[in-house]
């Protein structure tokens, strides 16, 4: 067990190694010299302000499931589908709250879409990370690995083809970016 694991930790290390640092350096800081202060600060506010409520979308619900399941594994059958339906209703939850925080904030109407998408975006980090639970929870370990980086590895993807595509060049706008999010994390 104690050599699974310290594979799977150098493993873990080694992929979180090759791609982060790329999506930090080569995705994201090239977005923010694409759109600008502007509207790169736009969507920092808002995706700051729509992680305020984030904890309403999970309540803990993804270290329950990872420890229940680690203990009972039998039981993922049981509680998979419930957690789910519980996830749902938080999740309308969120929104809701979200647009009602926007409203007494006094954020534009125009921007509104793009709080949505934003908070769509946490969302499916949120959805990620229930899955994952269960997958960790369950021992596959490198396999969860593998899920941790694969959603900055598809971002990476699409937005190497919206940033560097001489089909979109020059063009790049911050909704592009947030969509791309948006379809990676989905």
């Amino acid at each position: 067990m104690n050599r699974e694991f310290l594979l799977n930790a150098a493993f873990l290390v080694l992929v979180n190694v090759l791609i982060k640092p790329f999506y930090v350096f080569g995705i994201e800081r090239t977005v923010q010299e694409r759109v600008g202060p502007e509207q790169y600060g736009l969507y920092a506010t808002l995706f700051s302000f729509t992680f305020l409520l984030f904890m309403v979308n999970d309540f803990g619900i993804h270290y329950f499931n990872n420890r229940t399941i680690a203990r009972h594994p039998q039981l993922i059958g049981k509680y998979f589908p419930n957690i789910l339906v519980v996830k749902t209703l938080l999740t309308v939850m969120y929104l809701v709250l979200v647009f009602l925080a926007a409203l007494v904030r006094g954020f534009e109407p125009a921007i509104f879409h793009l709080i949505f998408f934003i908070a769509l975006n946490h969302v499916f980090i949120s959805m990620v990370a229930f899955l994952r639970s269960n997958i960790s929870g369950l021992g596959m370990y490198r396999t969860d690995s593998l899920v941790s980086t694969l959603d900055k590895l598809l971002l990476i993807g699409a937005c190497s083809v919206l940033l560097w595509s001489p089909f979109w060049e020059g063009k790049f706008r911050i909704e592009w970016f947030i969509h791309a999010q948006n379809l990676t994390w989905g």
